[in-house]
């Protein structure tokens, strides 16, 4: 049981992990962050305790956020942790020790990860070679792009484009076989 200022209710701290780390991975960490502030507080009041059970005080959190957006901002460029906690006006032992509480990942992983999702965006225009690629969101060479590339999605970057490529080419040649039957089988019972 959880008591606020004239709001009583019960609260499942499972739940609430749950609903925080899916408006994390979904990146709607900024609306949930208004929230916080009360936008929303008569209609969910759920979600404003998590920052109770988080134990993170709003000022300190809002440099958390406002260090990701930076992070987010300046991937491609070679940025550290003490450049970023700096950003934060926190120590990096505590920046860490923040960033990973509120967004289940360590900074590195975070920026890793935001750096292999631009590069598939990337490689699926035939433009830009995957050095190119590699050097444009940020990493330092080719190797640590590539095993890094390769534990994130299960191929390399290489393969992957040319798999993109590919899929591409199948649906202008036959794009019925990217319809699902499902839909194919209703759409045409409505005619």
């Amino acid at each position: 049981m959880v008591n606020g200022p004239g709001i009583q209710f019960n609260i499942n701290l499972k739940l609430c992990q749950k609903i925080f780390n899916l408006l994390i991975e979904h990146q709607w960490i900024n609306w949930f962050y208004r929230i916080e502030y009360g936008v929303f507080c008569q209609q969910t009041p759920i979600l404003i305790t998590l920052f109770v059970f988080m134990n993170i005080a709003p000022s300190v959190y809002k440099k958390i956020v406002a260090a990701k957006l930076f992070m987010d901002q300046n991937f491609h460029e070679s940025i550290d942790l003490h450049h970023i906690s700096q950003k934060a006006c926190i120590s990096r032992f505590h920046f860490h020790r923040l960033f990973t509480r509120v967004y289940n990942r360590t900074p590195h992983q975070y920026l890793t990860r935001k750096r292999i999702a631009q590069a598939c965006k990337l490689l699926e225009d035939k433009k830009l070679t995957v050095t190119e690629i590699c050097n444009s969101v940020g990493f330092e060479s080719m190797g640590s792009f590539s095993v890094l590339f390769k534990k994130e999605m299960g191929i390399g970057p290489s393969i992957y484009r040319n798999i993109i490529l590919i899929k591409k080419e199948k649906t202008k040649t036959s794009p019925n076989s990217f319809i699902p039957n499902c839909f194919i089988d209703q759409y045409s019972m409505d005619r």
